[in-house]
């Protein structure tokens, strides 16, 4: 038999969560190689509408996109994206924590810590 109507009815968007502060640091996946290309294009579709859009809620769609990219895979690339899009938004607070959530919370190598230090300090 057909499907019938969009696949948003038959598959539910798990992007469409609120993102916390307690909620975006956190590995959620055992599939790693999967979920890590998964989050990879989360974040990169966040950021090519982030970019190419001004309307806020574009920029609210990307967050939560890139909310789920740390959510799935807090590699340091996800996290500056979600960060500077929290930037963007105006909620430098929150970008901060974010950051200090994840040097405080998975054990980086030194280029990762680095690079996420090299945000923080740039929020300050």
């Amino acid at each position: 038999a057909a499907m019938r109507g969009t696949i948003s009815a038959y598959l539910p968007d798990s992007t469409n969560q609120l993102a916390t502060a307690d909620s975006v640091v956190i590995n959620i996946s055992p599939k790693k190689s999967v979920s890590s290309l998964t989050a990879r294009q989360l974040c990169d579709l966040a950021k090519g509408l982030s970019e190419s859009s001004t309307d806020k809620k574009d920029i609210a769609l990307a967050l939560r996109w890139s909310a789920r990219a740390v959510q799935i895979d807090n590699t340091p690339t996800n996290v500056i994206s979600h960060v500077r899009l929290l930037t963007r938004l105006g909620r430098k607070p929150e970008a901060r924590q974010q950051l200090s959530k994840a040097l405080g919370g998975k054990t980086y190598d030194e280029g990762s810590k680095l690079l996420l230090n090299k945000e923080l300090s740039r929020l300050k």
